[in-house]
């Protein structure tokens, strides 16, 4: 564990939310990666993450769960990500079309992720380099409807490790005893 009491990667076993906020988003995990990539692809390791924020100058990635969100607007997938092979634009050959050609990628990717047998993706991207949304295959596979980004999803028996996550801080906290019944 580190001076400010956050976790290295490689030691995480249980998630423990830091107490800081930047930009709206309450920070669970804190790092130094190399580059933008690099965060990337760490976040798609760690289940609870749903943002990321990358401080080039520092080096500090800050990975982060939105506050207040009623529902999970992202869900890492255990699936490779080819997110760090991604050429990036720098700032300073950032344009159009570079931002373009970062779009494709990404929604290549969210296809190829369809294509592995999901039904559906939504993913909202916010680079230094551009901020957009991918949509790729159907929110509901019988009727074919693409989805929207403003659509919300079902994520049934998900939910428990997140609930377990939660429960096992109440007890380390003393908040919460495995003794406890539900009414308290």
């Amino acid at each position: 564990m580190d001076g400010i009491g956050v976790r290295k990667f490689s030691d995480l076993k249980l998630f423990r939310i830091v107490c800081g906020k930047k930009h709206g988003t309450q920070v669970i995990y804190q790092d130094t990666q190399d580059s933008l990539e690099e965060c990337i692809e760490a976040c798609g390791r760690l289940m609870a993450c749903h943002s990321v924020d990358y401080d080039a100058p520092r080096k500090v990635c800050y990975y982060g769960k939105h506050q207040g969100a009623p529902t999970v607007k992202a869900v890492a997938l255990e699936v490779p990500t080819p997110w760090a092979v991604l050429e990036l634009p720098t700032q300073e050959n950032s344009n159009d079309l570079a931002q373009l050609e970062l779009e494709n990628k990404f929604q290549e990717y969210a296809d190829d992720i369809v294509a592995q047998g999901y039904s559906g993706l939504i993913a909202s991207i916010d680079v230094p380099e551009g901020k957009f949304a991918l949509i790729s295959g159907y929110d509901n596979m019988d009727q074919k409807n693409e989805p929207e980004t403003k659509s919300h999803f079902r994520i049934g028996s998900f939910t428990s490790p997140f609930t377990a996550v939660v429960v096992l801080q109440l007890i380390d906290e003393n908040k919460l005893r495995l003794e406890d019944t539900v009414e308290h």
